[in-house]
């Protein structure tokens, strides 16, 4: 093996050379801070530590060390003055006794007075800190980790597998360097004694078949993450302190590895959504936060209790107890999952993580009498189903959805029909401060309060991968722990805001936005609805197929004069037919920079027969070029600067406008754009559009 890098005081060398000569040695190396990095709390003014002293440069801690020439030059070179990290254990075949000096809590006096009753150590590689400590090298054991053992003083720290140090050739932003105490020493097995404080015996388990699982606690260590999660979605006042430690507490699960990263940070970022964090202080410095937390938990690895784990389901359990007894020595078929009935108990709140299994298997002559369906609004919504509601621009899809989940949540019958009262999650990726406005209208109207209603804005992509669903099903379960009640119903509007830079009129984005409402409904029990637009026909949601074969209900709003109609238009069980009827009205609920009055509609039951069928070929030119302006402001609208506009309003410019109503029409150039320009002109002296500036918007 090659010598250890020794340090020239003579002839100064960059930290890079240091690290290339570990790489030399099969040491993987990694960049760590030099020193802490510092910055503002957006809440209190106050400068805070965002990452701390030798805490990782790379996302993903030391698991991204490297003994590659090319990648550690790159470390070095985005990074001159990082320091060199090493991961301990296997590998480099070495744990590490951490000595620091510590004022209370010196580990030089443990040592010297467990030196006094059990012999001195015997001579290994060494290294002197920045900080005056000392890090002592043993061959790797199997069972030391990187922790404080039960017989260490505070001011003694193993590390071991699943831990990391920063060795010689490391220089701190302050000047202090790490240096090789004995260079040319070799690295020798620690003493019994030590290794009695630092290696836990393993509690004897029930006599169980191997059958390779590893023991890692989940019990104990999602019951850790919950805990941190439900306290961090209720926080209201110091969010970024409790973001900052929820965080850290994760990352000591990290670098104990019993969770992922991107788990962690999944599960941390919903709740920081859940609570306002993001809404007030942004994304990045949420991400930020997150990223602190964590780096500097994975340091301290948690030592997470010893769990009894159960013999593994035989999976020959399901056949027949008289039958096929020659298959009893079948393959494992892997995890299955087994979907359980939703009831109103305390125990539904939270889905339980179960034992999943690959395959739910059922023999004919088992098969039990179907049960009635169970809807949380009787006859139209069932449980843990997936639909999707559509509509054109201004036909009410979103004031009627969130009028259906305001009775949801606060329990109340809607239009006649029983609800099952739960948690509702209303992700309004699209317009978050007027589906809050509707929201308030429909509180000032029927006077309700402590309705669990989560209202969440927000972008999110279903189509990349299946992160942002579980980001979702996180916040989603965090928010049914913290209300108390099961979560019925998540609201995705609108299909369009949530695809991402996936193609709807494709089968493989389509898809894999299905996957990710899956995933969602799998993780939560709960019922999801996409709001989505039609496509120019007005009966059926724009693009690919995949979507209508995946829902097991489609309704549609359509629009006649005053009065609208939801209607079911497919179902895999149940009625197809009208829902309902209604007509809207406004409610103030405040005042706009003038003084002047702003309303928000509110849904109102509508009696008598059902509207007539909507047809296309029934609309006039005006109509169509004001449905044109809806589509524009959907496809392209921005918010515009100036006290002057409404509050909450998207415009667009003429352009954009006659554009997306030209795309619908067949005729002449000249002819579609003078029809355009006298139905603009009519539109804007009926008062159904306003102009200012250059800018266009419905009224």
């Amino acid at each position: 093996m090659p010598p250890l890098p020794k340090l020239r005081p003579l002839a100064p060398r960059r930290a890079l050379d240091y690290a290339l000569e570990y790489v030399d040695r099969d040491w993987p190396v990694f960049p760590c801070r030099p020193g802490n990095v510092e910055r503002v709390d957006p809440e209190t003014g106050e400068v805070r530590i965002a990452f701390t002293a030798k805490s990782p440069l790379t996302r993903s801690g030391f698991r991204e060390a490297s003994t590659s020439e090319r990648v550690v030059r790159q470390f070095w070179t985005q990074n001159p003055n990082a320091m060199i990290g090493v991961p301990t254990g296997e590998a480099i075949g070495a744990f590490v006794l951490d000595l620091d000096v510590k004022v209370g809590a010196n580990g030089f006096d443990w040592l010297r007075e467990h030196e006094a009753i059990h012999g001195r150590l015997p001579d290994t590689l060494t290294a002197n800190t920045a900080s005056g400590g000392q890090h002592r090298y043993f061959r790797h054991v199997e069972g030391v980790r990187n922790t404080q053992g039960p017989g260490l003083a505070s001011g003694a720290d193993i590390r071991g597998q699943g831990g990391y140090v920063i060795v010689p050739g490391s220089v701190t932003s302050a000047g202090a360097q790490y240096t090789w105490v004995n260079p040319d020493e070799d690295i020798v097995d620690a003493p019994a004694w030590l290794l009695a404080m630092i290696v836990k015996e393993r509690q004897p388990t029930s006599s169980i078949p191997e059958q390779g699982h590893a023991n890692d606690n989940s019990a104990y260590v999602e019951a850790a993450i919950s805990g941190e999660i439900s306290a961090l979605v209720s926080t209201r006042s110091g969010r970024n302190g409790a973001l900052n430690k929820a965080s850290f507490n994760l990352g000591t699960l990290i670098g104990a590895g019993a969770m992922t990263r991107a788990d962690a940070e999944a599960r941390l970022y919903g709740a920081a959504m859940a609570n306002g964090y993001v809404a007030k202080d942004g994304e990045h410095s949420a991400r930020a936060t997150i990223k602190s937390g964590l780096d500097s938990g994975e340091q301290s690895p948690r030592d997470i209790p010893e769990a009894t784990f159960v013999a593994e389901q035989d999976v020959t359990a399901w056949l027949p107890k008289d039958s096929f007894k020659s298959m009893r020595g079948v393959a494992d078929t892997g995890r299955a999952e087994t979907v359980e009935q939703q009831s109103a108990s305390a125990a539904e709140v939270t889905p339980r993580k179960e034992k999943r299994e690959r395959f739910d298997v059922t023999w004919f002559d088992d098969i039990e009498p179907s049960k009635p369906k169970k809807s949380f609004v009787k006859s139209v919504f069932g449980y843990g189903e997936f639909t999707v509601v559509v509509g054109l621009p201004g036909t009410g899809k979103s004031v009627i959805i969130t009028d259906i989940a305001c009775h949801v949540a606060a329990g109340m019958e809607w239009h006649g029909r029983k609800v099952d009262q739960g948690l509702v999650v209303y992700f309004a990726a699209e317009r978050k401060d007027l589906t809050e406005r509707r929201m308030l209208a429909f509180r000032k109207r029927h006077g309700v309060q402590d309705v669990p209603l989560l209202v969440i804005g927000g972008r999110v992509d279903l189509t990349k991968n299946l992160d942002d669903a579980r980001s979702i099903a996180h916040l989603v379960n965090s928010a049914a722990e913290a209300c108390g009640l099961p979560c019925r119903w998540i609201i995705l509007d609108t299909l369009t805001r949530v695809f991402g830079a996936g193609d709807q009129n494709t089968s493989k984005d389509m898809t894999s936005f299905v996957q990710s409402v899956d995933e969602i409904m799998h993780a939560t029990k709960a019922h999801v609805t996409v709001v989505h637009h039609t496509a120019w026909s007005g009966e059926r949601g724009k693009g690919a197929i995949d979507l209508d074969g995946a829902v097991d209900a489609s309704f549609i709003v359509k629009r006649d004069g005053a009065r609208y109609n939801l209607t079911c238009d497919g179902t895999n069980d149940g009625e197809i037919g009208v829902i309902t009827h209604f007509s809207m009205e406004g409610v103030v609920v405040g005042n706009d920079e003038d003084g002047e009055p702003t309303e928000a509609p509110v849904v109102v039951p509508v009696e008598g027969d059902p509207p007539k069928k909507l047809k296309s070929s029934g609309k006039t030119t005006k109509d169509r070029v004001f449905d044109a302006l809806g589509d524009a402001v959907e496809a392209c609208g921005v918010e515009p600067d100036g006290h002057h506009f409404p509050n909450g309003v998207s415009v667009v410019n003429l352009d954009q406008w006659r554009e997306c109503y030209a795309a619908t029409q067949s005729g002449q150039p000249d002819s579609v754009r003078r029809a355009f320009d006298r139905a603009k002109t009519s539109l804007i002296s009926d008062g159904k559009v306003r102009q200012i500036g250059e800018w266009f918007f419905v009224c």
